[in-house]
């Protein structure tokens, strides 16, 4: 018989799309002197249990933030650690019955890392918002800047890493999510960095909201605060989309004397952009699109070569060359982070050559004709669900 549990705390919690049900993360350590695991607990929309795990990779592990995949899966976020001081960000992908897909810890420079949040992305790979430690300062406080990693869906490995903002003892991202057009949303709180003369670690706190590319370039980065007194603090616990394109910030204030001002909960609304005052953003804030070759138009090139249809769903689609295809030219599809996705050779002065594209993800594709070095033809395709 297991002994009783002594220590269960909860963190998280999402609903589950495939079945209304819920799932929900936490710590759990069985006695007082054994180690910390990540709990899982999986409902039914009922709350009835269906199972409870934990998971682990290292002496110690603790669970925080939870989300799921379409199919069912479960992406946990939490930390893991084999002695006090030296903790990893920690990613685990679990399929719908709670089995492992795969795991990975984030080593950065620094002896500690900020916990993750990690979501699925339309592309079928894993966003991760999180922190990375280059380090301390006076041997105690810890260096953080916040991090964005694009993870592989199937392997959990790196596609990309971007960091942002200042150095930071208080830097700490507790929401991500990605819109419509593939960008990504993190939102968190970080050192009130100009407000007052506290020495690093000792400042008071201020949100953040950051929005990038799908490549992770960086859009717009602003930070909140209804208390701007040197020694209050601003708490950031939760952002959400809202129809209208902008954002919903909720938290807590903290106000410390000498400061005056009420410590309360706290909300607040901004625009598209990251404005507090509506309309507020300047004109032709956007992503632009990234790996993609210029073309005139998306119906195809000047000189009239098309893929078609466009844009599609179907799985096989054409590309149509009015002066027929020169000896040696291959067609290229590229996604949008600029990966070739498809290559075919093309016959000699065939004016039209079919294309298979049926594994292909949503999203906007580049497409090029080569022929060795040269560019003959280029334009954009658009795979639709």
């Amino acid at each position: 018989m297991n002994p009783p549990v002594q220590r269960r705390t909860g963190h998280g919690v999402c609903r589950v799309p495939t079945d209304g049900g819920f799932a929900l993360i936490g710590i759990e350590r069985r006695t007082p002197t054994s180690p910390d695991s990540v709990l899982v607990i999986r409902t039914d929309s009922l709350g009835t249990l269906l199972w409870r795990r934990c998971y682990g990779l290292r002496t110690n592990s603790l669970g925080f933030s939870i989300s799921a995949l379409p199919d069912g899966g479960l992406l946990l976020g939490g930390g893991t650690r084999n002695v006090l001081a030296n903790a990893d960000s920690y990613v685990v992908c679990t399929d719908p019955q709670g089995n492992v897909r795969w795991q990975r810890a984030f080593d950065f420079a620094g002896v500690s890392e900020g916990v993750p949040v990690p979501i699925p992305t339309r592309d079928g790979h894993i966003a991760v918002a999180a922190t990375v430690n280059y380090g301390l300062v006076n041997g105690q406080f810890g260096r953080y800047r916040l991090a964005v990693y694009k993870l592989n869906g199937l392997t959990g490995d790196t596609l990309w890493r971007r960091i942002y903002g200042p150095e930071s003892y208080l830097t700490s991202c507790l929401a991500l999510h990605e819109l419509a057009d593939g960008s990504l949303v993190a939102a968190g709180q970080w050192d009130a960095i100009g407000r007052g003369n506290q020495p690093y670690g000792q400042r008071p706190a201020d949100s953040f909201i950051l929005k990038v590319c799908p490549d992770g370039d960086s859009l717009w980065l602003r930070t909140y605060a209804q208390l701007t007194g040197p020694n209050s603090s601003n708490y950031l616990r939760g952002l959400s989309p809202t129809p209208d394109g902008g954002f919903v910030g909720c938290g807590f204030l903290f106000t410390r004397a000498p400061d005056v001002g009420s410590s309360d909960s706290w909300v607040f609304k901004v625009d598209s952009a990251g404005y507090l005052q509506a309309g507020g953003a300047p004109v032709g804030v956007v992503c632009r699109p990234v790996g993609l070759p210029g073309a005139p138009a998306i119906e195809g090139d000047a000189d009239g070569a098309q893929l078609w249809p466009n844009p599609t769903a179907e799985g096989t689609v054409w590309l149509r060359l009015p002066s027929g295809a020169p000896a040696g030219a291959v067609v290229v599809l590229r996604d949008a982070l600029g990966r070739v996705v498809a290559e075919q050779p093309l016959a000699a002065d065939a004016p039209q050559t079919a294309l298979e594209v049926r594994g292909l993800a949503v999203g906007v594709y580049g497409w090029q004709v080569r022929q060795g070095r040269r560019v003959l033809h280029s334009g954009r395709w658009v795979k639709l669900p």
